[in-house]
């Protein structure tokens, strides 16, 4: 756990569950020990939230939601479509690496592939076949799915990993626990990369890091793919304003620099009255980068390293003093 600048203070420590929801007003409680549990606010996608809220109200939190961007599929599929044609159809054509920028491209692309799997291998309907997807990648279909055990898969970041392992019952070849997508460059680039072919899938606004490095030591092709976008929510749930802006807020989670980014341009200086907590170093520079930098770093890049870290602090009576 990194601790950044500021002045900290002790808290007590209350083991209980209560829960503030966006779609609800605070509620008044009477009992002491709940109103003194430590506030957070989560801002992943609403998708993504459940289970991050379910594990912090367990581990004794408030939980206040305000999701800051909202995770949409591609405006167009035909240049993914395209891609996994060729990794379906011909061992010529197809791509030797796969790169996932995060755990959202591993769900829409592999929700894709299934789907346009679905009538050549069963002559059955998506819906009918939805129940069988994690089935339809093991082992036992290794010759009808030859092609995801000949490429390699690099990922960025725990959760990523994890839900490759979910999805297809993976592991990836190369990852960062961290999710540093430059040391995933640098592993990549140790090895041979001389004309290989590589497709990198990505939210629509993901920085274009892998290309030029790539091609420059031989590769064949990168071909950088948005497999979902990526939209900023544009309006703040009022029950958080007031929270935020009144300091009542303890931990506020930034698991993605598009996230960072959304929440400095819709809150502002508010952001001083929280401890940010940061899921990466590539976030962290984000924040720092627009001068709000980050409480605490999680020791690896996934939302249960960030539950960690925010528990941690709290049992060892640290929080952003107010």
């Amino acid at each position: 756990m990194t601790k950044g600048n500021g002045k900290f203070n002790r808290f007590p420590v209350y083991h209980a569950v209560y829960s503030i929801t966006m779609n609800d007003s605070p509620v008044p409680v009477d009992n002491d020990a709940v109103s003194e549990m430590p506030l957070v606010l989560l801002t992943r996608p609403a998708r993504q939230a459940e289970k991050s809220d379910a594990r912090l109200r367990e581990a004794g939190f408030r939980v206040l939601l305000q999701p800051m961007i909202e995770i949409r599929p591609p405006e167009d599929w035909g240049p993914v479509d395209s891609a996994i044609e060729r990794l379906t159809q011909s061992k010529d054509t197809a791509f030797d690496w796969l790169i996932f920028a995060g755990q959202n491209g591993v769900a829409f692309f592999f929700d894709r592939l299934f789907d346009r799997l679905c009538d050549r291998l069963f002559d059955r309907p998506f819906d009918q076949l939805h129940p069988l997807r994690p089935g339809l990648f093991r082992p036992e279909h290794r010759n009808d799915h030859s092609f995801l055990h000949r490429i390699r898969i690099a990922v960025v970041g725990k959760g990523t990993e994890n839900a490759l392992v979910e999805t297809i019952s993976r592991k990836a070849d190369v990852y960062s626990e961290k999710g540093d997508s430059e040391e995933i460059l640098d592993v990549i680039l140790r090895r041979s990369v001389a004309g290989k072919r590589f497709l990198i899938l990505r939210a629509n606004r993901g920085r274009d890091l892998y290309r030029q490095p790539l091609l420059d030591a031989g590769a064949g092709e990168v071909l950088e793919l948005p497999v979902y976008r990526s939209v900023d929510v544009e309006r703040a749930d009022p029950a958080v304003w007031e929270h935020l802006t009144k300091g009542r807020i303890d931990f506020t989670t930034v698991s993605s620099s598009a996230i960072a980014a959304s929440l400095v341009r819709m809150f502002g200086s508010a952001l001083r009255n929280t401890a940010l907590v940061s899921i990466s170093p590539i976030t962290s520079r984000t924040l720092n980068d627009s001068g709000y930098p980050p409480a605490f770093e999680a020791e690896a890049a996934s939302m249960d390293a960030m539950i960690k870290t925010m528990i941690a602090a709290r049992d060892k009576n640290i929080l952003l003093q107010k």
